[in-house]
């Protein structure tokens, strides 16, 4: 069957014209579309290939020579109307470097003008290290209503032989709740009426959260840190049950919750009055273990003669190893034998841990005496190996 041929529709201007088959403007039209089609399967079958970023060529420059750089990180979490902090809780400083990482110590741009502002937290998101100026300029955040700055208090500084702090008073007006990402990128730019003929391109920290400060007092902390409140702790509300059953037993820090832990999980849950399969004691148990103890060296050593073992505590009572007739070992390479015997002594430990003092460091993956007297170690009860074992 031979295939019907169909006039060709054109609207033009609002007026219908149908044009036969086979006649010139029908046979353009075809053309046309076939074209089209032919265009759009040759896409399907040969998407194109993305370029990887080529940074895009400006006024000065396919590649900036000069860039500013933070020197030091972001102390989380971050509140608004709280002052911004440099991880080590001083000033964050700036400096300005050339394209070989050399601070730029001499010169205009060793003393140029420098502003701390805020950009959205999805800028440069790709992973990329450059960018060019107009990028940068239109990822900064505006207030609430495209109402000025998100960052208030003493923004600009001066460099000072390539460095600088922002020593002042810096904080955020608004979290970054509302926003896309819900995070902000905290940046920096030499200031327009500070600018050489040469691009300097702009600093930028890693996307961080920012929490509105009224959330504060009740606020997780992800890892927590020892001298937390036990509220900080997942499950654990500020005037909750569990916080008020925790202070009866004088349990007040994420540290003391470690020690009852550590030193007996089931009594700890009976305090609590929880069930071992709750989630809630699963979430408590798992957030308070990621707290970090990477500099918490001393041990408290305890020895049973009988047994030959010395046990070893770190700082929140957990058994880090023992040393089994003079030789050490890790306590998750404690064989059957020396885990069953390293249990039992154990919990005659644990009633005098908390008047034991730390006479042990770790050093390395071994612990070293910090005195060589033999009255640092505090004794426990003797039990015989073979008693340990059957017990």
């Amino acid at each position: 069957m031979k295939p019907t041929l169909r006039p060709a529709v054109i609207i033009d201007n609002g007026s219908t014209q149908l044009y036969p088959p086979l006649s010139p403007v029908w046979v353009e039209r075809q053309l046309q579309e076939d074209g089209i089609r032919w265009e759009r399967g040759a896409l399907l079958q040969n998407p194109p290939i993305q370029e990887p970023y080529r940074e895009i060529a400006t006024a000065s420059g396919l590649r900036a020579k000069f860039h500013l750089r933070f020197l030091d990180g972001l102390k989380t979490p971050i509140y608004t109307e709280k002052d911004i902090t440099s991880e080590g809780n001083s000033a964050i400083r700036i400096g300005i470097f050339d394209s070989d990482g050399n601070m730029i110590k001499e010169g205009p741009l060793s003393k140029a003008k420098v502003e701390m502002l805020v950009l959205s937290g999805d800028f440069c998101n790709d992973g990329r290290e450059s960018w060019t100026e107009e990028e940068f300029n239109s990822h900064i955040a505006q207030g609430r209503h495209g109402q000025g700055f998100v960052l208030r208090g003493d923004c600009i500084v001066w460099l000072n032989n390539g460095e600088a702090s922002f020593g002042g008073t810096v904080r955020f007006k608004e979290g970054s709740s509302r926003t896309r990402s819900r995070k902000f990128v905290i940046g920096a730019r030499v200031c327009v009426d500070g600018k050489t003929d040469e691009r300097v391109q702009e600093a930028v920290m890693m996307p961080v959260t920012v929490l509105d400060r009224r959330n504060e007092a009740s606020e997780k902390r992800h890892p927590p840190e020892l001298d937390d409140e036990v509220y900080r702790l997942e499950e654990i509300s500020k005037d909750g049950v569990y916080s008020k059953r925790l202070k009866e037993v004088q349990i007040f820090t994420v540290k003391d919750f470690l020690k009852a832990l550590n030193k007996d999980a089931n009594k700890l849950r009976e305090v609590l009055r929880i069930k071992n399969r709750s989630s809630s004691w699963g979430k408590m148990v798992k957030h308070v273990r990621e707290c970090s103890l990477t500099d918490r060296h001393e041990l408290i050593a305890y020895r049973n003669e009988a047994a030959s073992v010395v046990l070893f505590f770190n700082c929140v009572y957990d058994l880090v190893g023992a040393e089994f007739s003079g030789v050490y070992v890790e306590r998750d390479n404690f064989d059957a034998a020396n885990k069953a015997l390293a249990n039992v002594l154990k919990e005659h430990a644990c009633s005098e841990l908390d008047s034991a003092p730390f006479s042990y460091v770790m050093n390395g993956c071994l612990p070293v005496p910090v005195s060589s007297s033999e009255n640092s170690l505090v004794s426990i009860p003797i039990v015989a190996p073979e008693a340990a074992l059957q017990g």
